[in-house]
């Protein structure tokens, strides 16, 4: 569940992306959780045309999410969609330049225009990417279909797009919605309808949906593995008919070949596994900046041969790698320096086992094969706790920090116990714990001796709530992220007359040269352009600083 700030911070993006009406329907269905499209319109206080067209906007951008009600809604037995907002999914627009830039640098070019057609459109078919990205080229859709063919193969094997759901599938269970109490009257149909099992039937659906996810469209599969696909059809076929005594097949099962063929599949870009990737990246440079360079090129690669097994961005482990595959393939890697031979990358596997943090864990079978999996959700815990330190070295200092880290490996003390074994006086220590206290950085727990809790007879532990200070610390990140947007736009505000004085100088400029000297700054008005260009400079580093922070505490 999303924190009040990264709500609020998605309800900015939303209208400044999307304007006022779309700000307000999103509003509904963050504070109210899932809703069906009466409940939004009733909630939104909106015309029945501009609460539809806002929620198609957001769903074709995959910000809201539809579900199907297994039950009739009404008494006609029509079923009725449900929406949700999704928060992940807007925030993660701030990251688009990433994936843009990513995309470049893994693939190519190519790659980049497809991800960046998709992240403008939301979702759209193969026709449409392609017209996207000849429009943009300037050229002929015909001259480039090739490369978009081969570059939207390799987004789709590296898993970076996949088909877009058809809003058919049946909702999962979910906790009370936001900001609700759970005995309150009047709950809607939505709310009644999402928390009842689905059954068999959910759970076929989103099988089925995994199974096509990543399925490439008909008209990009090979003609050999079309016609292949086809001989077994009508070989199945001949089967079904000898044995049933049937002079037909079920029509459903040409369905999804006749949609493929006819470029009837949305696509959208998968946000997740961009977010895989960056994980991947911090976790490489994590084990490379501990260990040496030949760890960061021993963990890659075993993140390399476990990525197509992972489910979810937060995945505690890989999955099990036998120490001769990670080995084999290690010493092959020409292309990674440096390079490690295959005794090498087994000697690494062995000591980085014996480590003491337990990042990499070492399993042995009953035929002594020895395989070995990584503790990602170790690495990514260690990495939240060197910037939780961080941060309270820098408001407290050294003394702040050292009692906190003390608590964190002691887990509960008394006073005087903090004392002695931080070595400060302790007056000292009483200060820098009420200090700690009073950010909630340290919590208080009152263990009494009696029953009237008397407080000379009453024990007063100390201890560090962790989750609860991952929890604070990334709310107040949300609230700064969001600060420094409202600063950037003030700043922006502040001199919108230069800048659009600026525009205007560099359009004339690009339609004839002679007219630019008709449009000169002044020295006053360029020294204007020059704060302001710093000042967005800073302020979007920092934007990106706290999304990387965010990614890491939050999506990680």
């Amino acid at each position: 569940m999303a924190c009040q700030e990264a709500r609020r911070l998605a309800r900015e993006v939303v209208k400044e992306h999307f304007g006022g009406p779309a700000e307000q329907v999103c509003a509904v269905l963050l504070e109210r959780g899932r809703l069906t499209f009466g409940e939004v319109r009733r909630y939104a206080r909106g015309t029945i045309r501009q609460v539809r067209e806002c929620l198609l906007v957001l769903v074709q951008h995959n910000l809201v999410k539809t579900y199907l009600l297994a039950t009739d809604g009404t008494v006609h037995g029509t079923r009725r969609h449900l929406y949700e907002a999704d928060v992940e999914q807007i925030l993660v627009r701030l990251r688009h330049p990433k994936f843009l830039l990513h995309a470049k640098d893994t693939l190519g070019e190519e790659a980049e225009s497809v991800v960046q057609a998709l992240l403008e459109n939301g979702r759209l078919r193969m026709s449409q990417v392609l017209s996207s990205v000849a429009a943009k080229w300037e050229v002929k859709e015909e001259s480039i279909a090739d490369k978009l063919k081969v570059a939207f193969l390799s987004l789709l094997e590296q898993r970076m797009v996949e088909r877009a759901p058809d809003g058919n599938q049946h909702p999962p269970a979910c906790k009370e919605p936001f900001g609700l109490r759970r005995n309150r009257p009047g709950r809607g149909l939505a709310e009644a309808m999402a928390k009842k099992p689905e059954g068999k039937q959910g759970e076929e659906t989103a099988q089925e949906t995994q199974a096509k996810r990543f399925r490439p469209p008909g008209m990009f599969v090979d003609a050999q593995h079309t016609a292949l696909q086809n001989a077994a059809r009508r070989k199945r076929k001949k089967l079904n008919r000898i044995a049933d005594d049937e002079d037909e097949e079920p029509p459903q099962q040409e369905t999804l070949w006749q949609e493929d063929n006819g470029c009837q599949v949305l696509w959208r870009v998968n946000t997740k596994e961009f977010n895989c990737h960056f994980r991947h990246q911090i976790i490489v440079n994590t084990m490379a900046e501990m260990y040496g360079e030949k760890a960061g090129v021993l963990v890659k690669t075993m993140l390399k041969l476990s990525s197509k097994e992972e489910t979810h961005v937060k995945d505690e482990t890989t999955v099990l790698l036998a120490a001769e595959d990670i080995a084999k393939v290690c010493s092959t890697q020409t292309e990674v320096e440096p390079q490690l031979s295959y005794s090498e990358a087994l000697d690494m596997l062995e000591f980085l086992s014996m480590e003491r943090p337990g990042f990499l864990s070492r399993f042995s079978t009953n035929t002594e094969v020895l395989s070995y999996t990584l503790s990602l959700g170790k690495i990514i815990h260690h990495l939240k706790l060197k910037h939780v330190e961080g941060v309270v070295m820098q408001k407290f200092g050294d003394r702040g920090c050292r009692i906190f880290r003390l608590l964190l490996a002691k887990r509960m003390l008394e006073q005087k116990q903090v004392a002695d074994a931080a070595m400060l006086p302790i007056r000292d220590a009483r200060e820098e714990l009420y200090k700690l206290m009073k950010e909630e950085l340290v919590s208080v727990q009152e263990v009494p001796k009696t029953s009237d809790r008397v407080p000379a007879r009453t024990f007063y532990l100390f201890y560090v709530d962790l989750p609860t200070v991952l929890k604070n610390i990334t709310s107040e990140m949300y609230r700064s992220l969001s600060n420094i947007r409202a600063r950037l736009e003030h700043e922006l505000r502040q001199e919108e007359e230069v800048l659009e004085l600026l525009d205007a100088v560099a359009d004339k400029d690009n339609e004839n040269s002679s007219t630019f000297t008709s449009l000169i700054l002044t020295s006053t008005q360029r020294h204007q352009v020059e704060q302001v260009r710093k000042t967005a400079i800073l302020l979007e580093t920092l934007m990106g600083r706290l999304d990387d922070l965010i990614a890491l505490f939050d999506h990680f």
